[in-house]
């Protein structure tokens, strides 16, 4: 039940998202990148995507926890996300190889696997081993890898922000609750729980399989986790966060203007800070 399920909400997701990208080909004639790299342009300047932005600088992420926002989510705690990745995917990179070059960089949508499996299935006569691994990594790429797992991708540097803000991205299908995996989303984090998230809770907590780790568990533990797509979180008080910007803005210079380093970002930050009337702008 489940699995018919998920083979309707991902093409689903898949079209709306298929949409977003030809409406950019289309009308903004960018034709010369790749559907991942669209994608991850798209979500640094804040269009709907199913990346996750993450950072791998720990001050860039503090940062955008406590950033001023403007409005009632600054009276809010913030909470910081830490993901456990090895070698290109979430804990478990031997179980879960991030999928090879050829796939993530083709034109047409990557999880298309439909579409994609004639095309990266198949190696050349004259390209020996080479070939031979990349058919074996392409059969890797199935969907229902991708509904169960969660990779992290660390794009090149199309755009300021991503150098600036040590970007990567998780990206991963919608969450298929088989057996095995819903047994990862406990209702309590306590040993003996075993009340666990219902496949809707799951679906409208996270759009890509991860689980919450117990704060006391061991890094060797987490190590060795089988699909192990593990997440710890910190809530942040919101009286706590005027503070911690001072202490990132003066004694590691981490600010809008470093985080945000382009024209858009600098419309952005004015128009935020005119709306606090900020000294510098109104006197």
């Amino acid at each position: 039940m489940h699995f018919n399920r998920i083979r309707l909400l991902h093409p689903q997701t898949r079209r709306a998202e298929k949409r977003i990208v030809d409406y950019a080909r289309k009308y903004w004639r960018v034709s010369d990148i790749t559907y991942l790299q669209l994608l991850a342009q798209l979500q640094h300047y804040g269009a709907p995507t199913r990346l996750i932005d993450v950072s791998l600088n720990p001050y860039v992420a503090v940062w955008m926890a406590v950033e001023r926002q403007g409005g009632v989510l600054d009276d809010e705690d913030g909470r910081l996300f830490a993901f456990v990745a090895s070698d290109g995917s979430i804990s478990d990179a031997r179980d879960n190889p991030l999928p090879m070059d050829r796939v993530l960089s083709t034109y047409e949508c990557p999880w298309s696997f439909d579409a994609i499996k004639g095309v990266h299935g198949k190696g050349s006569k004259s390209s020996g081993a080479k070939s031979k691994n990349s058919e074996i990594e392409a059969r890797k790429w199935v969907r229902e890898r991708w509904c169960t797992g969660t990779w992290f991708w660390r794009p090149s540097a199309y755009n300021e922000r991503i150098s600036a803000q040590y970007s990567g991205f998780l990206l991963g299908g919608v969450p298929n609750m088989y057996h095995y995996v819903q047994s990862y989303y406990k209702k309590k984090p306590k040993a003996g729980v075993k009340e666990r998230w219902s496949v809707k809770e799951v679906r409208e907590s996270t759009s890509v399989s991860l689980r919450l780790a117990r704060r006391n568990r061991s890094m060797r533990e987490v190590e060795v986790a089988a699909r192990g797509r593990v997440v710890y979180t910190i809530r942040i008080n919101a009286e706590a966060k005027k503070e911690i910007r001072r202490i990132l803005e003066k004694t590691f210079s981490v600010n809008s203007s470093t985080i945000y380093p382009d024209i858009p970002g600098l419309a952005s930050e004015i128009k935020k800070a005119l709306d606090r009337k900020d000294s510098n702008l109104i006197g």
